[in-house]
C-alpha cells in the first residue's frame, strides 16, 4: 500500500511538473509571437519613417539630393546650417528606434533558447515516466509470478525445500533483458524508419536530378546535331560556290584558245 501510495505521489507531482511545463512553453511562445510581431512594427514604422524622411529632403534640396550631398560639400554645410535641430532629432528618433529593434531581437533569441531547455526537459521527463511505467510493469510482473509460485508451494509440499530467489531472480534479469532487447528493437525500428524516408527523400531528388540531366543532355545532343548540320551546310555552299567560279573561268578559257587559232590562221594567209 505505501508503494503504491508513493508511486501515485510521485505520478501525480510528475503530471503536476508536465503540466507546469506546457503551461510555461504555451506562454513563452505567446511572448515570442508577441516579440515578433513588435518587430515586425517597428520594422515597418522604421520604413515609413526613412520613406517620410526622403521625401521630406527631396521636397527641401531637389530630387537629387543624395548626388548632390555626396559631390557638393557646400550644398552638405547649407543643409546642415539650415535645419540642424530636425536633422539631430530625427537621428535620435532614429536610433532609439534601432535600439528597441536590437533589444526585441535579443530578448526573442532568449526566448527561443529557454524554449529549447523547455522542450529539453519534456523530453527528459516523458523518457523517465515511460522508464518508470516499465519498471512498474515489471515489478507486478513480478509480485504475480512470485504470488503464484507462493500459492503452488502452499498446495503441493515439497519434499525438500526448493530456492525460490536464485530462480526469481534469474526471470527478473530474463525479462529485464527482454524488455531492454524490445526496447532496442523499438528503436532500430524508429531509427530504420527515419532512415528509409530520409533515402526515399534522397532517391526522389536524385530521380529530378536525373531527369534534369537527361533533359540537358538531350538539349545539348539536339544543339550539336544543329552544328553539324550548319556546318554541313555552310561546307556544301563553299563547295556549290567554287564548282560555279571553275565553270565561268572555262569559257573564258575557251575563247582565249579561239582568238589565238584565228590570229594563227591570219599570219599564215599574210605570209
Amino acid at each position: 500500500m505505501n508503494r503504491k501510495k508513493e508511486e501515485a505521489s510521485r505520478d501525480k507531482s510528475s503530471t503536476e511538473k508536465m503540466e507546469t511545463l506546457v503551461h510555461l512553453i504555451v506562454s513563452q511562445d505567446h511572448t515570442i509571437r508577441q516579440q515578433i510581431q513588435r518587430i515586425k512594427e517597428l520594422d515597418n514604422e522604421i520604413e515609413r519613417y526613412e520613406s517620410k524622411v526622403h521625401f521630406d529632403r527631396m521636397k527641401i534640396h531637389g530630387v537629387n539630393y543624395v548626388q548632390d550631398t555626396y559631390l557638393l560639400d557646400q550644398g552638405l554645410d547649407t543643409d546642415s546650417s539650415a535645419h540642424p535641430d530636425a536633422s539631430f532629432a530625427q537621428f535620435e528618433e532614429y536610433a532609439a528606434r534601432c535600439d528597441q529593434v536590437i533589444q526585441l531581437q535579443e530578448e526573442l533569441a532568449e526566448r527561443e533558447a529557454l524554449m529549447e531547455i523547455l522542450t529539453g526537459e519534456i523530453q527528459e521527463e516523458l523518457n523517465h515516466r515511460w522508464m518508470r511505467r516499465r519498471q512498474e510493469q515489471l515489478s507486478n510482473k513480478d509480485a504475480e509470478s512470485t504470488a503464484e509460485q507462493t500459492a503452488l508451494k502452499v498446495t503441493s509440499v515439497p519434499e525438500e525445500p526448493v530456492p525460490l530467489v536464485p530462480d526469481l531472480l534469474t526471470d527478473n534479469e530474463l525479462q529485464l533483458e527482454e524488455e531492454r532487447i524490445k526496447t532496442q528493437l523499438d528503436t532500430s525500428l524508429y531509427i530504420g524508419l527515419r532512415l528509409n524516408t530520409d533515402l526515399e527523400t534522397v532517391k526522389s531528388d536524385l530521380d529530378v536530378s536525373q531527369e534534369l540531366l537527361d533533359t540537358k543532355e538531350k538539349e545539348l545532343r539536339e544543339l550539336l546535331e544543329k552544328v553539324h548540320s550548319l556546318d554541313e551546310l555552310q561546307g556544301i555552299q563553299a563547295d556549290d560556290s567554287k564548282d560555279e567560279g571553275e565553270t565561268e573561268q572555262l569559257p573564258s578559257v575557251d575563247k582565249d584558245h579561239v582568238w589565238v587559232e584565228q590570229a594563227r590562221g591570219l599570219s599564215k594567209t599574210c605570209t
